[in-house]
């Protein structure tokens, strides 16, 4: 059967078929197959015995025919543009940089400047000597 699945590429006019047969021609999984079945979004299957499940062809037709009569036509998002601001110097020392304002505040225990040979980075990121 499954030579078969791989070879249907048209959905026949007429006649019953079987889930992975249906999941060829549907865009979404099987799982949500069965959810949308449940929720009376997707044409139930027929019972053609007790252990086979199929799906009529007309059903599903007519459910792809209704599917693309409410898709709106795809148009792809408008794309904003903007033009990046360069700063002036007259801005750029008005900014504030939150990393150079903290250096200024600090100081170790031995009271010196707070430096030290990892440097302030590699202590932010939890680098170098243990809290003291």
């Amino acid at each position: 059967m499954s030579t078969y699945v791989q070879r249907m590429s048209v959905l026949p006019d007429t006649g019953f078929l079987r889930q992975p047969q249906v999941l060829l021609f549907i865009p979404f999984s099987k799982s949500t197959l069965w959810r949308r079945v449940e929720a009376g979004s997707f044409p139930a299957p027929v019972k053609l015995s007790s252990k086979v499940t199929a799906w009529r062809a007309e059903d599903l037709r007519m459910w792809i025919a209704a599917q693309t009569e409410t898709m709106q036509p795809w148009r792809p998002a408008p794309v904003p543009v903007s033009v990046p601001v360069r700063p002036t110097a007259a801005t750029r020392s008005q900014a504030v940089r939150p990393d150079r304002a903290s250096r200024s505040n600090k100081t170790d225990s031995s009271g010196g400047s707070g430096g030290s040979a990892l440097g302030d980075a590699d202590q932010r990121r939890g680098r170098g000597r243990a809290a003291r």
